[in-house]
């Protein structure tokens, strides 16, 4: 079999394993400027994913991630950048740069195929050619790069975002916008690409490549010295101004089922194969300069490319590709949505390049996962910020590795005790603990109906009480009582809370403040006082306006609560007076977090460390009541630190964002698990 056929006989095999297992890394890189223009050129930073350096920034993902995993790492990259940019400076977001010479930006595209899935293809469907595997690989990846470059042309009209040349120091107003400068190469350019020969590697090799087409062939040495093609960059890919991550969410989606697409069906023909690609480039010319408002002379084109991949898409199954059509489909049956057009319709009645610097400040969307916990995204941002090797191990069982540490929940790097930790579920059984321990617990009742509370009844009726599911779920059906509650008081909220959980615990109220103590690797290294969900007046406002301010939506039990204080929707709360709209303080129920270790009397440590030890507590959370922090721990006096209950993966964010701003807890967990290069 010749070479110049293996790419016909690709299409015709057996590629679907490989069609999902594509694998891609993403660099990009940003000029670094102020609201002025400015660029910093004294700033440096560099790790593995993050580099600082003579006023530019880049960002370097992983190696050959697929696409879920590639998102994660630009998302961690983009909010990691924000601890490290220096103060004033921000990535301008756009491929071409305001009165910038000597700094790039730049939006490249890795792509590998797993070498264990061609072995098996080579050696079911081509180990009796007369060709060589190195060579049949090399075949593949060319096939790929001259179907990339034969309909860059696509790429260039749905991501194009450079309308202006601003480096060449022309105001916009004497110049018409286009789709994207940055991929319009000018004749030189253009002639340097075009001799480009991508028949074969040696063929590639024999001319000079200065890495202006959009492809670049990366290539690597094997023990024998043959070189071979090890994977295709992409480049000249605009950035996408008005995103977290320098890339709208459609891109590597649409690059990888393209993949799939020229893997499985016939490329351009060999013999005419220069006079094919030159007139791709001149198209893709063509496209770049076209008005970004204007309907593309090539849309019917477009159009029929697009419900290709379609239907090639839906065939072999790549999920969630639909969603990707629909937002295509949209800018090419309205350009004004394409994103060189977008940018432009938002200039806010100012230059495209004066809005930008005006909004330069560096914002991200919060990373939201259906799997990995906050906690653990906390970890990983910090990792990235470290430069330390991470991988995610079990997505849904929230498991991730950084420098070769397991870690459970973003909390657990360490053997909690696996005993110990299913009996910290049931709070009852956490109090017995505890009293185990020598330190006081209040005292609790565990109810399943109506007819268990009508019994406790005599107990109950002269206490301040709180409801709470007996397990280890959180609700926001809780209910603290601070005056005695009825019987029908008692049974309502029994009620709700029986909804969440088939037994309810009931505790005695305790007085004190209730804090959250964060364990890690046995040490004591943050105390937050949960303060309940409030508000607080301004001497102006009714109450229901304040509400309205904040956001805040009364529930049943907030109604409750405020009807027992004796006040009301329609009252003006004095300046600087809280309103409590709950007694209770949790996930659920919108508590804020002030931290207080620092205000604590130095009594109280080894005492909470203790009795984490005595729980077998090496990493995790104990809730506590304690009267007064400043005061010193003594063991013969009653209720000075009373136990509530201990949590095995309590969220991290709490004691990360207090009222009086975020603090660093993450540094400290890193530091005592030693957690380093």
């Amino acid at each position: 079999m010749k070479l110049d056929e293996i790419g016909k006989q690709i299409e015709a095999s057996q590629m679907t394993e490989v069609l999902q297992a594509l694998r891609f890394q993403v660099k990009r890189s940003f000029v670094l400027l102020d609201k002025q223009g400015q660029v910093n050129q004294s700033a440096e930073f560099k790790n593995q994913y993050l580099e600082i350096k003579k006023g530019q920034v880049t960002l370097t993902s992983r190696p050959q991630q697929d696409l879920a995993g590639l998102n994660l790492d630009m998302a961690l990259q983009s909010q990691a950048l924000k601890q490290v940019l220096p103060s004033g400076y921000y990535p301008w977001p756009w491929s071409s740069s305001p009165i910038v010479r000597g700094v790039d930006a730049k939006n490249q595209i890795f792509i590998q195929l797993p070498e264990e899935l061609l072995l098996n293809l080579y050696s079911e469907k081509f180990v009796q050619s007369e060709v060589a595997y190195t060579d049949f690989r090399n075949q593949v990846y060319l096939k790929l790069a001259r179907q990339f470059i034969n309909y860059q042309w696509v790429l260039t009209y749905f991501f194009g975002a450079t309308p202006f040349k601003w480096e060449e120091m022309v105001a916009e107003d004497k110049v018409s916008p286009v789709r994207s400068h940055r991929t319009s190469l000018n004749a030189v350019e253009l002639k340097e690409a075009n001799i480009i020969d991508y028949r074969d590697l040696a063929k590639y090799q024999a001319i000079q490549n200065t890495g202006v087409d959009f492809v670049s062939l990366m290539t690597e040495e094997l023990a024998d010295q043959t070189r071979v093609i090890s994977g295709l960059q992409l480049n000249q890919i605009d950035l996408a101004p008005q995103t977290d991550f320098g890339q709208t969410k459609e891109l590597l989606p649409l690059i990888n089922v393209m993949a799939g697409y020229f893997l499985m069906t016939a490329g351009p023909e060999m013999a005419n194969l220069r006079a094919t690609l030159t007139a791709a480039r001149q198209k893709n010319q063509i496209i770049a300069q076209e008005n970004p408002f204007a309907q593309s002379q090539f849309a019917t084109e477009l159009r029929q490319f697009l419900d290709e991949l379609g239907r090639f898409a839906k065939n072999y199954r790549y999920n969630d590709f639909s969603n990707v059509m629909t937002v295509l489909k949209q800018r090419l049956d309205k350009p004004e949505e394409t994103l060189a057009a977008r940018s432009l319709r938002q200039n806010q009645g100012m230059s495209v390049l004066a809005t930008s610097l005006a909004n330069l400040d560096y914002r991200t969307t919060e990373i939201k996962l259906k799997t990995l916990s906050h906690n653990s995204l906390l970890l990983l941002q910090r990792a990235v910020v470290k430069g330390l090797d991470y991988q995610v191990i079990a997505p849904e069982a929230d498991i991730i590795e950084i420098a070769g540490h397991l870690i459970d929940h973003g909390i657990s790097q360490s053997q909690n005790s696996l005993l110990y930790s299913r009996l910290w579920t049931q709070k009852q059984t956490a109090k017995k603990l505890a009293q185990a321990a020598g330190v006081t617990t209040s005292s609790a009742w565990v109810v399943k109906n109506n007819h268990d509370l009508s019994q406790l009844w005599p107990l109950l009726q002269t206490k301040g009480l709180v409801l709470k599911p007996a397990g280890e779920i959180s609700s926001n059906q809780n209910r603290v009582f601070r005056m005695p509650p009825t019987s029908g008081e008692l049974k309502t909220a029994l009620g709700r809370l029986q909804k969440d959980s088939k037994e309810v615990l009931i505790e005695q109220v305790v007085p004190g403040s209730s804090y959250r103590a964060l364990i890690i690797a046995g040490k004591l290294v943050s105390l937050i006082e949960r303060l309940p969900l409030r508000v607080v007046g301004d001497g102006r406002t009714p109450l229901a306006d304040l509400l309205v301010r904040k956001n805040i939506k009364l529930g049943q039990i907030e109604k409750e609560t405020l009807k027992s204080q004796g006040i009301r929707l329609t009252d003006v709360i004095s300046r600087g007076i809280e309103v409590l709209l709950r007694y209770d303080a949790s996930s659920q129920t919108g508590m804020q977090s002030y931290e207080s270790l620092n205000e604590m009397d130095v009594s109280y440590r080894p005492v909470i460390e203790n009795l984490a030890a005595k729980l077998g507590m090496v990493e995790g959370a104990l809730d506590l009541v304690i009267p007064n922090i400043y005061q010193v721990y003594d063991a013969q006096k009653d209720n000075q630190l009373v136990f509530l209950s201990a949590h095995s993966y309590p969220a991290l964010a709490f004691h990360q964002k207090t009222v009086f701003g975020d603090q660093d807890i993450v540094t400290e967990i890193f530091r005592l698990w030693h957690l380093s290069h």
